[in-house]
């Protein structure tokens, strides 16, 4: 069954203890592979009422078809999707972002510091909703690639600024910590071949 494609690596520890813990979360959705995977795997475990998907629209090329994979994946499972304006197009430089036109790209797709600005917006919307966790789609394979905020110590630095500066209790949780893309990729055709045809990378645009 779908359910139990999950099953084998799900439990492995995150800095919340476990893969899923109790309470529900916020489901901080890109539209790529590894969070339209996380997406699949959730609603598998956790109630669609408990969970609530929040794509942000910081100004990337790719905003369009990612808020339309949102909404693909949100109706299909009826799980609540918030999306949110975060324009950091007007501050920042990176070739995923739009720019107007005739202005040169930056040669380069970090954009510093988006993965730890988006948990934290997720963190405000998760205690708001009284909500407990912040489900992120990382993985092993960042932990070579050049984003500092896409590794295991900017994951653990999370956990810590959540810890103290929120009074609601609320922590990132990243299922698939100890995972190849690979794995996810499998794992997610095997639940739901959408995958293959509805999710969207920023970095494709």
């Amino acid at each position: 069954s779908p359910s139990s494609t999950w099953s084998h690596k799900n439990e492995e520890p995150t800095p919340g203890g476990c893969a899923v813990p109790a309470g529900g979360g916020v489901v901080l959705y890109g539209g790529g592979l590894d969070s339209t995977a996380l997406l699949i795997a959730l609603v598998q475990k956790v109630p669609q009422e408990a969970l609530v998907v929040l794509h942000i629209d910081y100004g990337q090329k790719a905003a369009l078809h990612e808020r339309a994979a949102a909404k693909h994946f949100c109706t299909k499972y009826g799980v609540e999707l918030v999306t949110l304006p975060l324009p950091l197009n007007e501050i920042a430089e990176s070739d995923i972002l739009r720019r107007p036109r005739g202005v040169k790209g930056s040669g380069r797709n970090l954009l510093e510091g988006r993965n730890a600005i988006f948990a934290m917006v997720a963190a405000t919307l998760a205690a708001t909703r009284g909500l407990r966790s912040v489900y992120l789609g990382y993985h092993q394979e960042p932990e070579t690639a050049p984003f500092p905020d896409a590794t295991w110590r900017s994951l653990s630095g999370m956990a810590v600024c959540m810890d103290t500066c929120y009074k609601h209790p609320v922590q990132p949780v990243a299922p698939f910590a100890s995972w190849t893309r690979a794995e996810i990729l499998a794992a997610a055709v095997a639940a739901d071949a959408d995958i293959l045809t509805h999710s969207h990378t920023c970095y494709a645009a």
